[in-house]
C-alpha cells in the first residue's frame, strides 16, 4: 500500500452522519441483517466470496474446498457466486509462472461447483503493477487487468449484468498511486464514474441495483488503526475509495441503488447510509490462510435478494 494518507477533513465532511448507521464485526458470528419491506418477493440467493487469495500453499486449496462444499450444500442453493476481488494470492508483485500456478489452483477448485461465477478484480489480481518485484516492464500483453479480464472472460475492468431482477454493477476500485509508481489507491476515477452515472441513468426506476467493488466505497473498518494522537486522524488511501462519498451522493439521486458489496479489509462491517447498505464482508482466506484476521474469521457473504429491492445478508463462517 501507499504511504500517502488522506486527511480526515478532505475525506469525511459528513462523518457524523455516517456514525448513526454502522455495524462492525471483529470476530463474533454475524446474525442475519436485513432491510426487509412489507410485501417483499424473494428473487434470488447469491454468495459473495471476497479475498479468496488462493495459493498452492498454507493448506489453502483444502480449506477453500470446505467453503465450496458448504456453498453447494446450502438450501436453497445459491443461483450465483459473485467474487469481491483478490481472487488469487497475488499477481501485483509476483512473476508470471507463479501467477499461472495460482490461476490453475483457483480454476480447479471453482470447477467443484456448478453455480455460475461473476468476478470482480482487486489489487492483487492486477498483474505486474509492482514492476521490480513482478519482473515486468508494463509492455506485456497480459499486464495489469488484461490477464484477469482474459482469464475470466470479462467484458472489461468494470461491467454490468442482470440477475433475477437485479442489476449488478461491478467496479474496479484500484487506481494508480500518483505518488508511488509501484503502488495503488482506492478509487473509482473520473472515467469509470461517468460510466457508472450513465448506467444508473439508463436503468428502469423499479429495478434494484447492487454495486460490487473490491476496495470499499464506505467502511468503518479503516478507522481501527488510525492515529489517535494530537494530529488529525489519517486514513490509508489504499483502504477506502477517495471518491466514495461522491458515489454516495450519486446513489442518493437513484433510489434503486440498494446495496454496495466490498471486501479488501478482511474484516466485516455494515454501514446503512442514505438508504443504501454498504456491506464489507470478511475474507474467504481469513488472515491469508493463517487463521482469523484481527478477530474476523474466514467466511463469505450470503444474500437473499427480493425483487422489490429488499434483502437479507448473513456472514457465514465456514470453518
Amino acid at each position: 500500500m501507499s504511504s500517502k494518507e488522506i486527511d480526515r477533513r478532505s475525506f469525511l465532511g459528513s462523518a457524523g452522519a455516517l456514525a448513526a448507521g454502522i455495524m462492525l464485526n471483529s470476530g463474533t458470528p454475524a446474525k442475519a441483517a436485513q432491510n426487509g419491506k412489507a410485501g417483499s418477493k424473494q428473487g434470488s440467493r447469491i454468495c459473495h466470496l471476497t479475498d479468496i487469495h488462493i495459493t498452492p500453499f498454507r493448506d489453502a486449496p483444502e480449506t477453500f474446498e470446505k467453503a465450496i462444499e458448504q456453498i453447494n450444500s446450502l438450501n436453497p442453493k445459491p443461483s450465483l457466486i459473485v467474487t469481491g476481488g483478490d481472487n488469487i494470492m497475488d499477481s501485483f508483485s509476483t512473476p508470471e509462472e507463479q501467477v499461472k500456478r495460482q490461476y490453475e489452483v483457483l480454476d480447479k477448485l471453482m470447477a467443484k461447483t456448478d453455480i455460475p461465477v461473476k468476478y470482480c478484480l482487486g489489487n492483487h489480481d492486477l498483474w505486474g503493477w509492482n514492476k521490480s518485484k513482478s519482473k515486468t516492464t508494463g509492455d506485456e500483453a497480459k499486464w495489469g487487468a488484461k490477464w484477469p479480464i482474459r482469464h475470466y472472460g470479462l467484458p472489461g475492468e468494470y461491467y454490468t449484468f442482470n440477475h433475477s431482477g437485479w442489476k449488478f454493477i461491478i467496479l474496479n476500485t484500484v487506481q494508480p498511486d500518483p505518488n508511488d509508481k509501484n503502488g495503488y489507491i482506492g478509487g473509482i476515477g473520473d472515467k469509470q464514474f461517468a460510466w457508472l452515472e450513465n448506467v444508473l441513468a439508463g436503468m428502469p426506476l423499479d429495478m434494484p441495483a447492487a454495486i460490487v467493488s473490491h476496495i470499499p466505497l464506505l467502511t468503518i473498518s479503516n478507522f481501527e488503526l488510525m492515529d489517535s494522537g494530537r494530529n488529525l486522524p489519517k486514513i490509508n488511501p489504499g483502504w477506502i475509495c477517495y471518491d466514495g462519498p461522491k458515489a454516495a451522493k450519486l446513489f442518493s439521486r437513484y433510489k434503486n441503488v440498494k446495496l454496495c458489496l466490498s471486501g479488501h479489509m478482511h474484516r466485516q462491517d455494515r454501514i446503512d447510509y442514505m438508504d443504501v447498505s454498504y456491506i464489507c464482508d470478511g475474507a474467504v482466506s481469513g488472515g491469508w490462510w493463517r487463521g482469523p484476521h484481527r478477530g474476523c474469521q474466514a467466511g463469505f457473504g450470503l444474500l437473499d435478494l427480493n425483487s422489490n429491492g429488499s434483502f437479507k445478508h448473513e456472514y457465514i463462517e465456514y470453518l
